[in-house]
């Protein structure tokens, strides 16, 4: 089955394949996955497999953490042994007093950084979900959420939803976090990501100063700005809804017109009708 990953075609609320339309673009922090298949037994491993490779393994993501977590601790055992030592041999040599208790050295161990804080699911290709496949993916949400990475569903089959209800599946993942299209769900993160956004602190010129850690949203023009992608994104949201409105008024109007139009036939019709069978 086809799978990809998504990026945003600037200035709509269109995704398309990255690799197939150069202007889509991926957003910071933020993956989204498409996997066109249904998710059954048949097929799960291959979504799970192929999720992992087009995103992150968090499997190997975890094992990489856990490891580096060990070295760092191992080393703190490491110092104290050694400053336990110095100290006992310190009493050995004839001195009555233990040496002072000293602050240990930072432990410097690298960490794997997590490189997503969200992936986006693309659920508009499932076609349907039977329980193994409802299974696999609480599998998946319960791995990323061990690195820290939330997972959200988007634009989901009436079908699939009936399943996650008598499956149970709303009790692992929130029904916040599914969303009816994938552009819901890229405004709702980076919302959030701004409410999680540090306070602006002021640089010595006076004028405001950013964090340097702080990735500044993608405009939907593909430029960077200080309004960040939600706004905008939002903007661009209510204007694609306001020209499918008036598209819809518009087609309105024309049916009412032709079938005024059609009446006024039929009625002219009738009333020569009538003027020939009086004439008769």
């Amino acid at each position: 089955p086809y799978a990809c990953v998504l990026g945003q075609i600037p200035n709509t609320d269109i995704y398309r394949d990255v690799k197939v339309y150069k202007e889509a673009q991926e957003f910071p922090r933020l993956k989204i996955f498409r996997f066109e298949n249904a998710i059954f037994f048949v097929s799960v491993e291959h979504f799970r497999n192929t999720l992992y490779k087009c995103t992150i393994n968090p499997r190997h993501l975890k094992t990489e953490i856990s490891k580096a977590k060990m070295r760092a601790h191992n080393q703190r055992e490491q110092q104290e042994v050694e400053y336990n030592i110095r100290n006992s041999s310190s009493n050995m040599d004839g001195g009555s007093m233990e040496l002072a208790p000293i602050d240990l050295p930072e432990v410097t161990v690298n960490i794997p950084a997590i490189p997503y804080d969200i992936v986006i699911l693309d659920c508009s290709t499932w076609s349907f979900i039977d329980s193994m496949g409802v299974k696999a993916l609480t599998n998946v949400i319960k791995e990323y959420r061990d690195v820290e990475i939330d997972i959200y569903l988007a634009f989901c089959k009436a079908g699939v939803r009936e399943m996650f209800e008598k499956t149970g599946f709303f009790d692992m993942l929130d029904r916040e976090k599914l969303f009816p299209t994938i552009h819901d769900a890229v405004l709702h993160t980076f919302q959030a990501q701004k409410k999680d956004e540090p306070k602006t602190e002021t640089s010595d010129d006076g004028g405001p100063s950013k964090n340097e850690s702080e990735i500044s949203p993608i405009a939907t023009d593909g430029s960077s700005t200080d309004e960040g992608l939600a706004n905008q994104a939002y903007e661009i949201s209510e204007r694609v809804n306001f020209e499918s409105l008036q598209v819809t008024v518009e087609k309105e109007n024309e049916n009412k017109e032709e079938k005024t139009k059609m009446e006024t036939k039929e009625q002219s019709h009738q009333n020569t009708q009538k003027v020939e069978d009086t004439g008769l």
